[in-house]
């Protein structure tokens, strides 16, 4: 691998001032946001109140559910039992995981593009706003992230204890968010047919398997069925091709169809909800070509209605990690060798996918953000190493700049935006 110019102890110290930004950054989300314990955070606090208090993994009405995957109930439940039931302490141990993640970055780019692209990649990964104010929000994605990186980091140079440890750690992270059940049989995929390593990519499968098993086996002795990881995929699918109002997703829908559907068992019903999701796009295939076209601009514009603290908030350090990453795309030689498919352009092809078969949002694609800001890295550190350090920054300064100023527009852009969207619902 590459590495820039410098001394192991000055990279040194750069990494330990990235990861003090890190921590600046997400304290002051900590000291400046207080969001409240509703939908999911709601949801999430109760069942690690309940595995806390030996109640079990239950639902409201006291039956065993798997609606939701257990991998962030059961890590919330660890620091409920240090801390007690404080959600706040949980926001500080969130906090703490996020800038783990910034190391990640820091290591993975490292790694795939040597040890300056590596710290202007955990440079961008601190400063970027939504994974820095996740943590504030009791939620899954912090939690995710961490996992999906670690996982991403194992899978450079995959040798078969490597990858068996890279299988685990993916079935860890697809027990906090079930989106990821497909991703790691598609990497195994990856690493028998496109890099020659049969035995990794069984190794792998392996411990993914291992990770998952016990979950499954409980669901199918409590629910009697197979449930992998949850049964609120019936419903997410539905629902993203029922949007309330044509357009507003995330929100789980309300018709005749899902009342029934929630007269039958949690397996049955997300079953029943696939059937009739299908049943509906073939009976009216012509909404399908908006409804994926709504999904993609949401999963790429830069408003923010989930995460940073104010509702539709534009994040422009989203947008300029977004266009250095497209940069390095655009103009960079060897973009298809395998550990740089494998860590950045594979699992940001793969959460597009998921959002285009779901529905794209700011939560949804904040596991992108960190992968892209890998690429980003490498990309500043080839403008610096072909026009030097002041070029770069007048690059970079001239970019901030017609940030702030899409900034200010940038309330006129979503207003027209949602007039369209609510136009043609």
């Amino acid at each position: 691998m590459r590495e820039g110019p410098g001394s192991r102890d000055g990279y040194a110290r750069g990494l330990v001032g990235v990861l003090l930004v890190a921590v600046a950054v997400r304290v002051a989300f900590l000291l400046l946001s207080h969001p409240g314990l509703t939908g999911d955070a709601a949801d999430y606090d109760r069942l690690a109140r309940q595995l806390v208090s030996g109640v079990g993994y239950l639902a409201p009405d006291g039956s065993p559910t798997a609606w939701r995957p257990p991998g962030y109930p059961v890590f919330l439940a660890g620091v409920y039992a240090l801390f007690g039931p404080d959600p706040g302490a949980a926001r500080w141990i969130q906090a703490v995981v996020d800038v783990g993640s910034v190391g990640l970055v820091f290591i993975l780019g490292r790694r795939l593009f040597g040890r300056r692209a590596g710290l202007l990649a955990g440079l961008l990964a601190a400063v970027n706003l939504a994974p820095a104010a996740a943590p504030a929000r009791i939620l899954s994605e912090t939690l995710f992230g961490f996992l999906l990186l670690a996982a991403l980091g194992l899978l450079v140079e995959p040798r078969p204890v490597r990858a068996t440890a890279a299988g685990a750690v993916l079935g860890l992270a697809t027990l906090t968010r079930g989106i990821l059940l497909p991703f790691p049989p598609a990497v195994a995929l990856w690493l028998w047919i496109r890099e020659g390593r049969p035995r990794s990519a069984a190794l792998l499968l392996v411990g993914f398997v291992v990770s998952l098993a016990p979950w499954t086996v409980r669901n199918a002795v409590e629910l009697h069925a197979l449930v992998p990881v949850s049964t609120q995929v019936g419903h997410t699918l539905y629902s993203s091709y029922h949007p309330p109002d044509g357009w507003r997703f995330g929100l789980v829908a309300h018709d005749s169809v899902t009342a029934a559907a929630l007269e039958l068992p949690e397996p049955e019903a997300s079953r029943a909800l696939v059937r009739a999701t299908a049943e509906s796009m073939a009976r009216r295939p012509g909404r399908l070509p908006r409804l994926e076209l709504l999904k993609a601009v949401f999963f790429f514009a830069p408003f923010d209605w989930e995460i940073l603290p104010r509702y539709g908030a534009f994040n422009p350090t989203y947008v300029l990690i977004l266009v250095l990453a497209v940069g390095w795309l655009l103009t960079a030689p060897g973009v298809r060798r395998g550990d740089r498919v494998l860590a950045v352009w594979g699992p940001v092809a793969y959460f597009l996918v998921m959002a285009l078969l779901f529905y794209g949002s700011p939560r949804f694609r904040l596991p992108v953000e960190p992968l892209l800001a890998l690429p980003a890295g490498a990309f500043l550190d080839r403008r610096i190493a072909e026009g030097g350090v002041r070029r770069a920054l007048l690059e970079v300064g001239g970019l901030a700049v017609a940030l702030a100023l899409a900034t200010l527009g940038a309330g006129w852009a979503r207003a027209v935006v949602g007039g369209w969207l609510r136009g043609g619902s």
